[in-house]
């Protein structure tokens, strides 16, 4: 079931259409040299992504029919000699180019833009078309949090592989420039961002020359050390902090910032990165700012790690609970609004409607403050003073109800969040 509009648990500050959702998927790989990144959007598409984020978290999809992925073909110059050290500098150009023109005309609608990559140059054109449409519909700069195992902040000349991948927070701040049209000479003022508004998380693969660049800059960066010290959740405050509260946030994420051990497929794996859970919060606690605006995934590369059991498909699941946790909880309760139908159908009056609502939402979000989900002997029970109710876990789904189904299981408290489907028959009579 499409749910065409949904009431926001986190309203958002800076979409006017907080519930259209804008894909561009890129199968680009030629900002590195290692072929099968093109295939990652494919993967994450029939994996389920779309049809999970339209028919299960409601979101109205724009962008081609049936979600196309791009292959850029036809703008790619048969010759791309290097340029200022550069490999296929030309191809690069004209593609984030294009991209940032698709990604402009969903921005400007006041639309969520998710971008499926490909390899990460692409974010050349998704931040120059996000900082641009911004500018224009709302007159503010962006913020970009950048997660990532790599700084990719290497001017041509400082890059020692001449991987445009390894550049492109060069070119959106700025710090690397080329006056050639055909070269990123299209990148303008409004397309770029500032380095007040640039923060880097889960960083552990990072040049001399990027350190070098980082610190002179005074750009803000937290390391796996930072995280190891402080912990994810200080951390991201702390990001957010230094961009401040009133500013809409790109978020750019590399699938290569999660350890190899949860992302394999990717083109420059480093061992030692975040957990996915540290992956999934980082995503979930943007979201809650209400100030996200759009959304990179990059470097899923379904032909790497394909040898290792489930390699590719768990870094395929991994992406996706990525992009699900950006952009979930915004319609959450939407998926309210066929059961809702259900019970007035059924006959239940409108306060026991708004009661089990109410225990739903609660569960599915562990926002009832002071309430206790019982879990002992397969039975949801919600108890208050004025509500005693017991649903039988089973019915929720026709299988046996198993610990993997719930998120952040606390067996002291035995409080949790439900993480599964929650059909009609959970409120049949």
């Amino acid at each position: 079931m499409h749910v065409d509009m949904c009431t926001s648990m986190v309203k958002s500050r800076f979409l006017s259409n907080p519930h259209d959702l804008g894909v561009v998927a890129v199968g680009f790989s030629g900002g590195q040299g290692k072929a099968g990144v093109d295939d990652g959007p494919v993967a994450l598409i029939e994996s389920g992504l779309i049809s999970q984020l339209s028919q299960d978290l409601g979101y109205k999809i724009h962008g081609d029919e049936e979600v196309q992925v791009h292959s850029y073909s036809d703008i790619v110059p048969a010759e791309d000699p290097p340029i200022r050290n550069m490999k296929n500098p030309r191809s690069v150009s004209a593609v984030t180019a294009k991209i940032a023109d698709q990604v402009y005309s969903h921005a400007r609608e006041g639309r969520m833009v998710l971008t499926l990559g490909g390899d990460h140059s692409i974010a050349i054109g998704t931040i120059a078309g996000t900082a641009k449409a911004i500018r224009e519909r709302m007159g503010r700069e962006i913020a970009v949090i950048w997660v990532d195992a790599h700084a990719d902040i290497n001017t041509p000349e400082t890059s020692g592989s001449g991987n445009i991948h390894g550049m492109p927070v060069a070119f959106v701040t700025g710090l690397a420039k080329e006056e050639r049209p055909e070269c990123f000479g299209w990148l303008k003022e409004d397309n770029l961002l500032s380095i007040r508004k640039l923060v880097y998380i889960g960083l552990r693969d990072v040049d001399a020359a990027e350190k070098r660049i980082l610190r002179e800059n005074g750009i803000k960066a937290f390391s796996m050390f930072d995280i190891d010290r402080h912990g994810i959740g200080r951390v991201v405050e702390m990001a957010l902090g230094h961009i401040g509260n009133d500013t809409p946030i790109h978020l750019s994420f590399d699938v290569d910032a999660l350890d190899p051990m949860w992302a394999p497929s990717t083109g420059t794996p480093v061992r030692g990165g975040l957990t996915i859970r540290e992956g999934d919060y980082i995503c979930e606690a943007l979201h809650e700012t209400g100030n996200l605006v759009a959304v990179d995934l990059v470097e899923v590369n379904p032909r790497l790690a394909a040898d290792t059991p489930l390699g590719p498909t768990e870094t395929v699941r991994a992406g996706s609970s990525i992009v699900r946790c950006a952009l979930e909880l915004i319609c959450r309760i939407a998926l309210l609004t066929p059961y809702m139908n259900t019970l007035a159908i059924a006959g239940f009056s409108s306060m026991m409607q708004s009661t089990l609502s109410t225990i739903v939402v609660g569960v599915m979000t562990s926002k009832l403050s002071g309430r206790t989900f019982d879990l002992d002997s397969d039975v949801l029970r919600y108890d208050t003073k004025d509500v005693n109710l017991s649903i039988p876990l089973s019915v929720i789904r026709q299988r046996p109800i198993t610990r993997s189904d719930f998120e952040d299981y606390e067996p002291e408290t035995a409080q949790a969040r439900l993480t599964i489907p929650l059909p009609t028959t959970l409120f049949e009579g």
